[in-house]
Parts: structure tokens; sequence; C-alpha cells
């Protein structure tokens, strides 16, 4: 019996501990990138309407967390891509359309000693699973990865309590395309409004 309370009480004071330094709230914003390719493809930009998501944080210590971003974006390349023939260009893909769903694994640094309290630097992995893409009105079926892994780095500023802005440059760290004569490098950058739910339910 002492053993079955001591082992409820140990984990009740665990959960508790725990709760106390997790928190999750919602984000919104948009990220836009500039598309490199070494190949015969030429292309151009590509940018975001508003992304939406969520996240989740655990504070490790005063400084240190880690922070997971959950997001859908819904992106439009708005150059084409083309066939490089030296003299004059192919069409190939018109203004080309796509959703994601993103996860960024991300480890964050708080400048102050209190945690979530003013400015901070931030930086990870993003991991994008294409959901679908067209193109000219037909399906991309083959022409991007349905996966790819990219590299962030950034900062963001805590305000008011309850909400942050964050700016993440990011670079890809696999290829975009699914082609073997064509790597398409994306230089570019999220930037992000986040609420902290977690904080305004506890008022």
């Amino acid at each position: 019996m002492k053993k079955t309370l001591l082992t409820c009480i140990a984990f009740l004071f665990l959960q508790s501990v725990y709760s106390q330094k997790l928190s999750y709230g919602a984000l919104m914003g948009f990220n836009a990138y500039d598309i490199e390719i070494d190949g015969p493809l030429n292309a151009g930009a590509g940018y975001s309407g508003l992304n939406i998501g969520g996240y989740v944080e655990y504070q490790i210590n005063n400084r240190i967390g880690i922070k997971s971003n959950l997001i859908y974006t819904s992106v439009k390349e708005d150059n084409y891509y083309v066939i490089d023939h030296g003299v004059s260009y192919g069409n190939l893909i018109d203004k080309a359309e796509m959703n994601t769903l993103q996860i960024h694994a991300l480890l964050k640094y708080d400048v102050r000693h209190s945690y979530t309290k003013g400015f901070y630097f931030i930086g990870g992995l993003r991991i994008t699973n294409v959901l679908n893409a067209s193109g000219d009105g037909a399906t991309l079926s083959g022409f991007y990865k349905s996966s790819n892994f990219g590299a962030m780095l950034g900062f963001g500023v805590n305000f008011a309590k309850h909400f942050g802005i964050e700016l993440l440059p990011e670079c890809n760290l696999t290829n975009t395309l699914d082609s073997s004569s064509n790597t398409a490098k994306n230089y570019g950058g999220y930037l992000n409004f986040t609420i902290n739910i977690e904080s305004l339910l506890k008022k």
C-alpha cells in the first residue's frame, strides 16, 4: 500500500514538473525563397500564402529549450521552370503550386536567464512533406520529391507575455526535385507570429 502511494505521489510530482516546463501554442506567418538549380533547368522564386500551424516547446533550463513547429503551407513558384538550350528557352512548368506539411525541429537559446522572456536564437532542421503539386492545370506527379530536408538558423523575440515573432532564414539540404540531372537549392526564410495558448489558459 505504501509503495503504491509513494509511486502515485512520485508520478504526480514528475507530471507537475514536466507540465510546468511544457508549453504549446498556435502560429501563423509566411515564407519565401529563391531557387537556384545546378543542371539544364532554370527557375525563379517561390512564396507562400498564410502559413498556419502550431508548436510545442519544452524548457530544459533557464536558457535552453527544444521546440517543434507543425506548419501547413500553400506555395506558389511565381517564375517558370525552363529548359536551357543555350540559345532559347522552352517552358516546362508555368507557375507551379504545391501544398506541404512541415515539421521544424528546433533548439532555442534565450539571451536572458529568464526563459520565454525577450530575445532568443533558434535553429535546427526542417522536414517538408509535399502533399500535392500542380502546374499548367495538371498534377505534377514525380516532378518534386515527396519529402525534403533543410537547415534553419535565426532569432525571435517574446513580448506581452503571450506573443512572439520569429525570423528563420533557411536552405534545403536535399534536392527538392525528383531528378538526377537537376539539383535545386532554395535559399529563403520564414516569418512566424506565435501565440502561447498554454500561458493564456493559465490566466
